[in-house]
């Protein structure tokens, strides 16, 4: 399904824009093993802010449970902005407590070294 929604937002058709957010951040937000659902496609879509507001719902996840799991290949869905992915994180964690909690659990998993 969010392929398909994907797909038609990418032709600029707001509705399938706003329905695929509504829904990934949904998804994102409920405790759940599934909750990466719809990441890869809100990336695709929303870039940097899909990025950002992503997150913050793992990060809060975190902050409110150190030992949560939670999706730990947000930086990896677009291979191509991997390092500008990280940039983001690291610039953004320097005024956002949830995003500096997911960098860090990143850091413990060996995905990014924080520089910030």
């Amino acid at each position: 399904m969010f392929c398909l929604v994907c797909l038609i937002a990418l032709t600029g058709d707001n509705a399938a824009k706003n329905a695929l957010r509504t829904r990934a951040v949904q998804i994102a937000t409920e405790p759940s093993s599934y909750d990466y659902i719809g990441a890869q496609e809100l990336l695709i879509v929303n870039d940097e802010v899909g990025l950002i507001e992503l997150s913050k719902i793992y990060g809060k996840k975190l902050l409110c449970d150190p030992d949560d799991f939670v999706p730990d290949n947000l930086l990896y869905l677009i291979e191509e902005k991997e390092n500008r992915y990280i940039q983001i994180l690291r610039e953004q964690s320097k005024l956002d407590h949830a995003i500096m909690a997911y960098l860090k659990y990143l850091e413990k998993k060996g995905y990014v070294t924080i520089k910030c």
